[in-house]
């Protein structure tokens, strides 16, 4: 949730300050944060399974 809230900041300055230009960006820096947050997880679970 709170990476939620932080994307919709984020997402809402860059339209601000930028216009909607920077808003069409936004998708593949959401795909790239969210692939990179499943990776962490992954990670993680294999550690805790492994223990």
């Amino acid at each position: 949730m709170v990476i939620a809230m932080i994307l919709a900041i984020d997402t809402w300055e860059d339209v601000r300050l930028f216009g909607y230009k920077e808003f069409f960006k936004e998708p593949l820096e959401l795909f790239l944060i969210i692939l990179s947050f499943i990776i962490i997880i992954i990670l993680f679970m294999k550690k805790i399974i492994k223990d």
